[in-house]
Parts: structure tokens; C-alpha cells; sequence
């Protein structure tokens, strides 16, 4: 079980410099054990927050763009942003991706926000991940409590997928996206299909009605 230091906070009047170990020590002491405590702010001490001051068309791929950057101090990186299908998926209702840098889970990429859209969520990784979840629940189900709780976007898709969904439709693009082109980044289409093809089959055995589509 993982507990919030704000949730404790809200019970226990604590010193504002408590030492984690210390108060580790002392819940332990004091009424159940705790195995561990991390300070997630460590996460974050290296990290720079920019702010986009211009998005603009690439130059050599007409679906992907340019995000002008400022890191602090009059630096101006250039990032390279694909086109997703939530950019698809923006243009088509007019209303603005909105991102976020809540990282629930390292492993899995952020979840954004478009109104109008339950979950948009980043592809590949975020899938592969569900996949791992759905295997597991056909066979011993150990990451049942994790999957079940947390709020990144693959234990999302594994609960609408898992526990709701009756009928799920896979619309799957053939489009070679060229951010995926870069030699250290080897998704193809083939992967990808792959990944799709076993999450389908791996729902069709929980008795979901699956159908994927591709165009």
C-alpha cells in the first residue's frame, strides 16, 4: 500500500523539515510497518520547465512541427513534435490539446486532455503497456492492484478495457509517421500492428467482442 505524505499531513500535524526516514522509523515504531519512502520531488530536481512561445510547420515533413521553446535566460530550443492522432483529433473539433507533466507511472508517458475527448493518451508505449496488463489478467492477475489504482494512462485503457467495455473498436492508421524513422526509435507499422493484434486477441479471450479496423 502507498501512502501520501499530504494524505498523512491532513491526520497528523508534522514538522516541516521531518526526515522521511525519521517518520518512516516512527510510523513503524508506532503502528505499522513501512518498507520504504521516497521523496518523488528528487525526480524532478534536474528538470527544466520551458514555455512554447511558437508553434510552427516543419520544414521538411509537413506532418510533424516546431515548438520554439524558452528553457529560462533568453535559450530557445527548437522540439520536434509528431502528428498524432490527437492533433488529428484537435484540428477536427477545434479545441486545443492540452498537455500535462504528471508522470503517474515512468514508465508510461503522460496523458493530455482535449474537451470532448475521454482519454487521449500517447500511443505505442502507453499500449505496450496494456498489453503486459492485459497477459497478466489472463493468467495469475498480480498486477491487478496496480493497473486498478493508479492514474496514468495505461491502468486508465485497462480499466475501461478490462472492467467496462463489452465492445471495443480498434481504428488502426497505416501512415508511417516520420518521427518514428529515427534509427534509435524502431517502431514500424509491423510492431505496431502486432501490438494491437495481441491486445485484440488477448480482450476477445476475456469474451470481449473486438473488431479492428485499418485505414
Amino acid at each position: 500500500m502507498k501512502v501520501s505524505l499530504n494524505w498523512i499531513k491532513d491526520y497528523v500535524k508534522l514538522p516541516e523539515d521531518m526526515d522521511l526516514t525519521r517518520l518512516a522509523y516512527d510510523l513503524t515504531m508506532s503502528t505499522v510497518e513501512v518498507e520504504g519512502a521516497e521523496d518523488l520531488a528528487k525526480r524532478f530536481e534536474h528538470m527544466l520547465v520551458g514555455v512554447v512561445t511558437e508553434v510552427c510547420p516543419h520544414p521538411n515533413a509537413d506532418k510533424l512541427r516546431i515548438c520554439k521553446t524558452d528553457i529560462g535566460g533568453g535559450d530557445i530550443r527548437e522540439i520536434v513534435c509528431g502528428g498524432t492522432t490527437s492533433n488529428v483529433v484537435s484540428r477536427y473539433l477545434g479545441q486545443p490539446i492540452i498537455a500535462s507533466l504528471d508522470y503517474h507511472d515512468p514508465d508510461v508517458p503522460p496523458i493530455s486532455r482535449i474537451k470532448g475527448v475521454d482519454l487521449p493518451t500517447e500511443g505505442v508505449i502507453t499500449l505496450s503497456k496494456v498489453l503486459t496488463y492485459a497477459e497478466d489478467f489472463l493468467d495469475q492477475a498480480k498486477l491487478a492492484s496496480v493497473w486498478a489504482t493508479q492514474k496514468d494512462g495505461a491502468s486508465l485503457i485497462a480499466r475501461e478495457l478490462f472492467e467496462n467495455a463489452t465492445d471495443v473498436n480498434f481504428f488502426v492508421g497505416r501512415a508511417i509517421n516520420p518521427a518514428h524513422q529515427n534509427p534509435n526509435l524502431p517502431i514500424t507499422f509491423g510492431i505496431k500492428q502486432q501490438l494491437i493484434t495481441s491486445l485484440a486477441d488477448c480482450l476477445r479471450k476475456m469474451g470481449k467482442h473486438v473488431r479492428l479496423s485499418y485505414f
